[in-house]
């Protein structure tokens, strides 16, 4: 029997925030609908194009509601969800980007990859777009940068070997 290999960071989306998040998510979704009912006399393109923002604000709020309800778990391979969908290996991992000018999700980090990843996106918690994999949304600020710290020194510890190597020791 093989165990999963214990986490080294975990980072979730507290229960306050998850809620708030698709609460107000859920109340601009509700009043788009509300505001094309009210607007439904001054033109069917306009009460189209309300109902249609109100549906899909109402659509992602669902989406928010279950992606948050996942956890980013970093272990000494990969970069996972708890649901079981990989993120990216450690190894494809080339640069943390976590700076106030960095373009990356509230409260989060932008990972640089080595080679092109599959598209993938969980409002509020993760998204991956070619490179480039961000971590974050409605998440803790504090947890984000300790995810953040321990993959970087991941990435000082696969790059040390090969700095620590004499080029004047022949052996």
């Amino acid at each position: 029997m093989t165990t999963a290999p214990s986490p080294i960071a975990r980072l979730g989306c507290a229960a306050p925030r998850r809620v708030i998040a698709t609460a107000v998510l859920g109340a601009l979704g509700v009043f788009l609908l509300v505001l094309a009912v009210e607007q439904a006399g001054s033109g069917a393109w306009k009460t189209l194009v309300l109902a249609l923002a109100g549906l899909g604000t109402l659509a992602l709020t669902l989406l928010v509601w279950r992606a948050t309800g996942s956890t980013v778990l970093l272990t000494e391979e990969a970069l996972t969800t708890s649901e079981g969908t990989l993120l990216c290996p450690v190894s494809e991992i080339v640069a943390v980007e976590s700076g106030f000018l960095a373009f990356r999700p509230a409260n989060g980090f932008v990972l640089r990859l080595k080679s092109p990843a599959p598209r993938g996106f969980a409002p509020g918690l993760w998204w991956r777009f070619g490179r480039r994999l961000g971590v974050g949304g409605s998440v803790s600020a504090q947890e984000a940068k300790v995810m953040a710290q321990a993959i970087s020194l991941q990435i000082a510890a696969r790059a040390a070997p090969a700095d620590a190597a004499d080029p004047a020791d022949p052996a």
